[in-house]
């Protein structure tokens, strides 16, 4: 009898410790993107990343980065509503949010200066390249 509790009172440690080794990570957080509305969480692609990098670099002025964050709220608005429309089918919601992509590029080539558009159309030519590059590996 003592040695069964002996084994059992054992059994019960070895338990207790390997149940108490085991950690628990907290989930992490999702980045925020700050030109989303607040409240909107949205994990940051790479992409959105190249993109902010590229903003730093452009060293807009408070003007530019003010038109901007406007333009980029009503386009926001914009795809939104072409994403939602019910009368759109997929082939047409695509082909709008093209549209809507390069009347938002025209507009900013219009705000910026003739040295950040060279900058933005250098940034573009290296992205290209390194699509190229990592869609022949």
């Amino acid at each position: 009898m003592k040695r069964i509790l002996f084994f059992l009172g054992l059994s019960a440690l070895v338990s207790i410790n390997a149940l108490a080794q085991i950690q628990r990570k907290p989930a992490p957080k999702p980045a925020t993107d700050t030109t989303a509305p607040a409240g909107n969480p949205v994990m940051e692609s790479g992409q959105e990343k190249n993109r902010k990098q590229l903003l730093r670099e452009l060293k807009l002025s408070k003007a530019q980065k003010e038109k901007m964050k406007t333009m980029r709220a009503a386009s926001q608005n914009e795809k939104a509503k072409i994403e939602q429309s019910d009368s759109l089918n997929a082939a047409e919601k695509k082909a709008r949010l093209r549209e809507l992509k390069q009347q938002q590029a025209e507009k900013v080539k219009t705000m910026l200066t003739d040295e950040q558009k060279a900058k933005v159309a250098a940034w573009r030519q290296q992205e290209r390249k390194k699509k190229k590059a990592s869609g022949n590996e």
